[in-house]
């Protein structure tokens, strides 16, 4: 039984490996298609084209460490066979956050972000930008710290509490996006290759989370 239950576990473990692969490889392909080969950006904006990739990839990945759950209740044919990929989904969406809170920091300047500048100095919606996504890095590493409990002891509590702060992490990241891409996304004849906005996809995907912790969530006692 017990090897029955390895094997049924690795198969498990597999399809999440596969669908974390399949997201970061689709994450990046659809920057790099939007943006290189449809709005015909220059390659030597190749890094800040990469980072919006990483960013979706992230988000994408953190959304359904916190949708799994709902899902594979409400619809168990199509998602328990990820539910034991939870823990890796947040773990790989919160090292993909990282990176790209790094690459940010590194290209946060008026070369790239022109509009989030004033001469040198950020403006008010550029800090907004910058505070938000500090924020929600944060909260989402306080998530990120208890899911290693053989390496930290934590309470349940705990456990519970910070997980919530990653989910509010996660609207965090809808709020960050919002300054960056709201003036296109209602604008769709001005999408390169009518391909919707990174920025659009991330808040839609954030909603869709909260939708899946509220509503699927209240259709079953159990929530986690």
């Amino acid at each position: 039984m017990q090897s029955i239950s390895y094997l049924s576990d690795s198969f498990m473990n597999r399809n999440s490996a596969t669908l974390i692969i399949s997201t970061i490889i689709f994450s990046l392909v659809y920057a790099i298609i939007r943006y290189h080969y449809f709005k015909e950006l220059d390659f030597s904006l190749f890094i800040f084209v990469i980072n919006k990739g990483v960013s979706l990839g992230s988000v994408l990945l953190l959304s359904f460490s916190y949708t799994v759950g709902p899902l594979a209740r409400n619809f168990p044919k199509v998602f328990m066979k990820f539910t034991s990929g939870k823990r890796l989904f947040g773990i790989t969406g919160f090292g993909l956050a990282f990176l790209h809170s790094i690459i940010s920091l590194l290209i946060f300047e008026p070369e790239y972000f022109n509009r989030f500048f004033i001469l040198e100095e950020l403006n008010i919606v550029g800090n907004f930008i910058l505070i938000t996504g500090i924020i929600s890095l944060i909260l989402i590493g306080a998530a990120f710290i208890t899911s290693f409990p053989r390496v930290f002891k934590f309470k349940p509590s705990f456990f519970s509490l910070s997980q919530r702060a990653g989910l509010i992490g996660l609207i965090f990241g809808g709020i960050h996006v919002l300054p960056i891409g709201i003036n296109g996304w209602a604008q769709p004849n001005l999408w390169p290759g009518y391909l919707i906005p990174i920025t659009l996809i991330s808040f839609i995907v954030v909603i869709f989370t909260i939708y899946c912790r509220t509503v699927l969530n209240s259709r079953n006692q159990n929530v986690d």
